[in-house]
């Protein structure tokens, strides 16, 4: 009796830990294979139209930095919006975001950034008038930002390790599992994709609920990149959970159907008690 009470002790660890971990697993994997990859985020902000909110943004980031006469900020406003068209802002970041994810995943040196100051001709501002800005020296200089360097290839040993682990784990449950083996693993994952999909659609629903407002209740223009950047790549993050997460279900339902033919095709033992001899009675 104190033996099954640990075996189901350790089960009930090694499922809560296998749980945790893969929560983790999906926040490395989307690290590594979404947030830290080009096609991903340039076609994540294409399709939700990141692009076109950008001459806004860049419009409240001027206001904010130059000095107009009377009538002129008006002036200047439509000219930003003019030159810097959505499809112009598109190979702009798109170019820089390829820089700046080369670098991240290893792949790059160095960086150099390209921002059309000059195509603006905007008059009493501060700011730079090359469009090309070389980081390289402040790489050296900032520790912070020279960590950034080949932070992919850490990403991807994390997430490879993590799949590693939560296959020793299952294993691990599949054993400690007296009885219907395929079937408490099965139960296994079918909870774990039930609360990847509870977590997936929480984040949805708060990306649907904040966002917007990041974008256009917020005169900060750092504030609305990031609620341009939840409400595309965030949005579409929590979209490929359920597609795991449902995913998952389907392993587990699977590993429950092996049980039940398990059980089926599995000759049940009885067992036979041999007739004992009487014994003489004595009178």
């Amino acid at each position: 009796m104190f033996g099954k009470v640990v075996r189901i002790f350790f089960m009930v660890v090694v499922s809560l830990i296998f749980l945790f971990l893969f929560i983790v697993f999906l926040l490395s994997s989307a690290i590594k294979f979404q947030i830290l990859s080009y096609p991903f985020m340039s076609a994540s902000l294409q399709e939700h139209n990141a692009y076109a909110q950008l001459p806004n943004i860049i419009v409240g980031l001027v206001n904010q930095h130059a000095q107009f006469e009377p009538g002129q900020q008006s002036i200047v406003d439509g000219q930003i919006k003019q030159v810097l068209t959505p499809q112009i802002l598109r190979g702009t970041v798109n170019t820089n975001l390829n820089t700046l994810l080369s670098y991240v995943n290893g792949t790059a040196q160095g960086m150099v950034f390209y921002v059309p100051f000059s195509k603006l001709n905007l008059p009493n501002t501060n700011l730079p008038t090359n469009d090309y800005i070389d980081v390289d020296s402040q790489l050296q200089s900032q520790s912070n930002l020279a960590n950034l360097h080949n932070i992919g290839g850490y990403a991807m040993f994390s997430t490879f390790g993590l799949i590693v682990v939560l296959l020793v784990l299952l294993l691990l449950h599949f054993f400690l599992c007296e009885k219907n083996k395929f079937l408490w693993t099965g139960v296994l994952l079918f909870c774990t994709s039930v609360v990847t999909l509870i977590l997936s659609f929480v984040g949805k629903a708060a990306i649907q609920q904040f966002a917007p407002s990041m974008v256009h209740g917020s005169n900060q223009p750092v504030q609305q990149v990031i609620g341009i950047l939840l409400s595309s790549v965030g949005f579409d993050i929590t979209t490929s959970w359920i597609y795991v997460a449902l995913g998952v279900a389907v392993i587990g339902i699977i590993f429950i159907f092996i049980q039940v033919l398990v059980d089926k095709y599995t000759p049940v033992r009885i067992k036979v008690h041999e007739p004992t001899l009487a014994q003489p009675s004595h009178y």
